[in-house]
């Protein structure tokens, strides 16, 4: 089915494909119709990016892949999935970081020139074992891009690390460029909240925030609307939302810190350090986010 509707909207809109584009638009990722189910799935829950659906997508792509030892696009998803696991869950089980290194080597052996297979490898090389090697993980993200020109995921990725080496404008372009092509897309529209935010914009970094679709990244949006209103003078809007949190993940080191923040700014500085503090001994379990 979604072969013939392809074909139809290239030969209505009367486009000339290269030989490699019709390659790629009559590739099949599977023959499997369960592995391709599982598959899609477990990218869902992957696409959510949370505790909770970092485990629930696990399962699904190794079934897929356990059904289809040939499927190099849920390999490279799995392999993603893996390295979240390892960067927000579990940092000190290296066992996360190894088994994405197997399973996106896997994806490449099956396909070289698999476009989710190189942000899964970006993805992996942006980790605190890795040390953040912004370079390497940007030409990954690049090349995900020359394989696949209007690939949002790529464009969304590029803005994240753009965002941590301090190009704020840059990443926000290729943020909304992700959302341009996919305007579904929660993961573009928080980081396009989080680059407004950064850059200091914070009306406007608001309504981007409140538009990221409820359950996304559920441990970091709300923290981050919670700032926002700070900064807008609206500090009792944000204390309701970090008690709210604090309610569902009391021991949460971004909370923990996010609590210190607003409490410094109203000149609280005993209990502002001791939420610092609590947030310090935390980092062994939240590495990911430690090396800000």
């Amino acid at each position: 089915v979604q072969d013939d509707i392809s074909h139809k909207i290239v030969t209505a809109l009367q486009l000339k494909l290269s030989p490699s584009e019709q390659q790629r638009l009559a590739a099949r990722p599977t023959q499997n119709l369960e592995a391709y189910d599982l598959y899609l799935r477990g990218r869902y829950h992957y696409n959510r990016r949370s505790v909770e659906d970092s485990d629930l997508a696990i399962p699904l792509l190794e079934r897929a892949i356990s059904i289809d030892p040939n499927f190099a696009t849920a390999y490279a998803v799995l392999g993603s999935t893996y390295t979240q696991k390892s960067f927000y869950n579990e940092p000190l089980k290296k066992e996360w970081d190894q088994k994405a290194f197997v399973t996106i080597e896997k994806a490449l052996a099956i396909d070289a020139n698999l476009p989710e297979a190189y942000i899964a490898k970006g993805n992996l090389l942006w980790t605190p074992a890795n040390r953040f090697p912004h370079e390497q993980a940007i030409a990954a993200y690049r090349r995900a891009l020359e394989l696949r020109p209007n690939y949002d995921e790529a464009f969304e990725w590029l803005g994240f690390v753009y965002y941590h080496i301090g190009l704020l404008q840059e990443g926000l372009a290729e943020c909304r460029k992700a959302l341009q092509i996919n305007p579904n897309s929660a993961f573009a529209q928080s980081r396009i909240g989080s680059g407004l935010l950064y850059s200091g914009i914070y009306e406007e970094a608001l309504t981007a925030l409140r538009k990221v679709p409820e359950g996304f990244n559920p441990h970091v949006v709300p923290m981050q609307i919670a700032i926002t209103l700070s900064y807008l003078e609206r500090r009792a809007e944000a204390n309701d939302i970090l008690e709210e949190m604090s309610r569902k993940i009391p021991d949460d080191p971004f909370l923990l810190s996010t609590q210190a923040l607003l409490l410094a700014l109203d000149g609280k500085d005993s209990p502002a350090l001791e939420k610092i503090q609590l947030a310090e001994k935390k980092e062994k379990t939240y590495l990911g986010h430690f090396h800000h």
